[in-house]
């Protein structure tokens, strides 16, 4: 939006729950999709079909059947102040078409001095197209926070746009993509942006956005020089009273960084160098095999200088079942805060064979259980490629009286089954993480990748996942895809954890 119409209109909807708005239930607590298509939270339209709710010029804005349309270049205001809420709509925008949605407007007397904008835009006008800066296209929190990508679609057409307004917090979701992930209390420095760009010239003498009140109107900017925007299945719902749960987390599996501590000596000091690496990507944790088995005192001190925790961890039967090993897995488990342990792989000639491992790790879960410690198998490709008896192994797994696992969503891919159908169907028994593994491509979300990330970060949430841990074993000697993972899954997990 430019300067002159940052005075004359404004406007903005994002998306975010109410103080006003029933509570939602705790019971009944929705899983997480990239826009909000089930009855869980307590909806409500934003304006009424009158617009008596509503605060605008006459004649700047009107229903026309269910479709609410700027007329003027005037904004359109809630009378009611809003916190906490998530805000759920479609827009489409008309040829050349620059328009906004306004979250936290708490005194329209400093409009919009104080205030907080979702670009709305014709991306593909040319008027626009490669002249405005990336914190200025759709999505974007406009001058602040640029979107992740252009994700809308053309004038004419309708886009769908869900904004989460959780506290300082704020998650933009666009067409299905996660574009924003900001808390704004991030933006300390009134003319300069966290990632380093200057702020427009125009809001120059603004105050800083971590100063702005996390509580006020909603509104929508209105026509843009001649060109307006429309508005349909307007809602907005509180998330206040939603089920609180630990926060889903991002771990780094480091097999696929191995190059740079597998062949070495002292993997302490390997450690030591690359904890660092991975944290400044975003990851909260980290997951390897050799943790058991390397110093203690050691990974303790990588550990906590880099504040990452260790996401589960693989084992052995031995560990396990030798009488002489369990005290020391179970002293590992406590010290590092770990409470599923798996088994990394596993063979067997026939179903009965298969049948008889998961009964094994029964067992095996029945000495750790008292410590509070959970087990299960970790699959891989021919769990679901090879059949024995007529059967895949990853039926006798999955079934009824199957395992608990960590699974590795990879593989389940690569054979044609649908990840977040497998996901929801373990519900219960992924007591720690899933695998995340990119298919196509070398890094998450990278071009030509295959994973329907938004499906299957929304069956893991419903399925009570506590780590994303991503393996990217592709290419080697780099970090390059396990940061890039990294920097696509952001968002998303984090819009888990704002709605949780």
């Amino acid at each position: 939006m430019k300067k002159e119409m940052m005075f004359a209109a404004g406007a903005a909807l994002l998306i975010a729950g109410c103080a006003t708005a029933p509570q939602v239930p705790t019971e009944s607590k929705a899983p997480i999709e990239p826009h909000p298509d089930t009855p869980a939270y307590a909806w409500k339209p934003l304006f009424a079909k009158d617009l008596s709710d509503a605060e605008f010029k006459e004649g700047s804005w009107a229903w026309e059947g269910d479709v609410l349309r700027s007329m003027k270049a005037n904004p359109i205001w809630t009378k009611a102040d809003y916190e906490n809420y998530v805000l759920d709509f479609e827009y489409m925008m008309e040829k050349d078409g620059n328009s906004g949605v306004f979250i936290y407007i708490s005194n329209l007397d400093q409009f919009p001095k104080y205030k907080i904008e979702v670009q709305l835009l014709d991306d593909d006008s040319p008027k626009f197209q490669g002249k405005e800066l990336p914190y200025q296209q759709s999505g974007s929190l406009y001058g602040r926070a640029p979107a992740l990508e252009i994700a809308s679609k053309p004038a004419g057409e309708w886009n769908r746009m869900t904004v989460f307004c959780n506290g300082k917090n704020v998650h933009v979701i666009l067409n299905g993509k996660a574009v924003v992930d900001a808390n704004i209390d991030n933006w300390k420095d009134p003319l300069v942006n966290p990632d380093g760009t200057p702020v427009p010239p125009w809001h120059r003498g603004f105050p800083a956005l971590s100063t702005i009140p996390t509580r006020g109107r909603v509104g929508f900017q209105g026509v843009h020089g001649e060109a307006g925007v429309k508005i349909r299945n307007l809602r907005i719902a509180s998330l206040v009273g939603a089920l609180t749960r630990p926060p889903m987390k991002l771990a780094c599996q480091m097999w696929g960084v191995k190059d740079f501590w597998q062949g070495k000596q002292d993997k302490i000091a390997a450690f030591a160098e690359i904890f660092p690496k991975i944290k400044a990507m975003g990851y909260e944790g980290v997951q390897c095999g050799a943790f058991i088995h390397v110093d203690a005192d050691g990974l303790e001190k990588a550990l906590k200088a880099n504040g990452l925790a260790v996401a589960d961890q693989p084992v052995s039967f031995a560990d396990i079942e030798d009488e002489a090993k369990l005290p020391q897995t179970v002293a590992f488990c406590k010290r590092f805060g770990v409470d599923f342990v798996y088994i990394p792989w596993h063979e067997a000639k026939t179903a009965a064979e298969w049948r008889a491992f998961c009964r094994r790790l029964d067992a095996a879960e029945a000495k750790l259980k008292p410590h509070g410690i959970r087990v299960g198998y970790h699959q891989h490709t021919h769990e679901l490629s090879q059949k024995v008896d007529g059967e895949y192994p990853w039926d006798i797994l999955t079934g009824a009286d199957g395992a608990r696992l960590e699974m590795d969503i990879g593989p389940v891919l690569d054979v044609g089954r649908v990840p977040a159908d497998e996901i929801l169907k373990m519900k219960g028994r992924l007591p720690g993480g899933i695998h995340v593994k990119p298919v196509g491509a070398a890094a998450v979300g990278a071009p030509g990748e295959k994973q329907d990330w938004p499906k299957v970060i929304a069956a893991a949430e419903k399925a009570g996942v506590k780590w994303l841990v991503v393996e990217c074993e592709k290419r080697k000697d780099t970090f390059d895809d396990i940061a890039a993972s990294a920097k696509y899954l952001k968002p998303l997990v984090s819009l888990v954890n704002a709605m949780r």
